[in-house]
């Protein structure tokens, strides 16, 4: 599976660790065991254009602005604070959608002033975190000096965050996604963030 570093470049193989069918059973293994995280959005990191319905769970554009958060964020709301070392957060997505992690030291510069004309959280010019953009059969993995495209994905995506190996990692209806896995993230705390662009599309968190 290739892997793309933070700083955008491909990462080296290691010699040290086993290649093929073996390691990547390992690796689907181990995830495979992790829980979702349990945690819902948070009302008052809701951007403007952002709606939270139910429990909690669910985020929905909205074309009355009514959240906290302007800026860059005007189109993003943030999740719980999870401490936990390892963090999946699996959603179910509908419409033009970014879901991803963002740094939660840069949550206040990029939510403050008019709301920006880009409705994503992050993208190779801007914006802060790492996201994975979903449009119909459009899916392309962002972050700052960055941007890959990828193949069409279902509607069933988890974002899984190593704090220890510093990897952020993104699957499919279970199954990894080629190409989209980050080494070498900062080590620094962080948020699940899920941007909404338009009309109906919505993120919902998977208990």
């Amino acid at each position: 599976m290739t892997q793309i570093r933070a700083d955008g470049e491909q990462a080296p193989t290691r010699e040290s660790e086993p290649s093929g069918n073996f390691s990547t059973a390992k690796v689907n293994a181990q995830q495979s065991e992790m829980r979702n995280s349990n945690v819902r959005f948070e009302e008052n990191l809701r951007g403007q254009y952002v709606s939270i319905v139910g429990d909690r769970s669910t985020a929905n554009f909205t074309e009355k602005p009514s959240g906290a958060l302007a800026g860059r964020f005007a189109n993003t709301v943030l999740a719980e604070h999870d401490p936990s070392r390892v963090c999946k957060w699996e959603v179910d997505v509908r419409g033009r959608v970014m879901i991803g992690i963002v740094p939660e030291a840069q949550v206040e510069d990029n939510s403050i002033g008019a709301p920006d004309s880009v409705w994503a959280f992050v993208t190779p010019q801007s914006g802060c975190g790492i996201g994975l953009r979903r449009w119909g059969n459009s899916t392309i993995l962002c972050h700052r000096g960055s941007e890959t495209r990828l193949g069409a994905t279902s509607s069933r995506i988890s974002c899984i965050l190593d704090r220890d190996d510093r990897t952020l990692t993104f699957e499919d209806d279970g199954g990894p996604i080629e190409g989209a896995r980050i080494e070498n993230i900062d080590d620094t705390d962080y948020r699940f963030a899920a941007a909404v662009g338009h009309g109906q599309s919505r993120v919902t968190l998977c208990k």
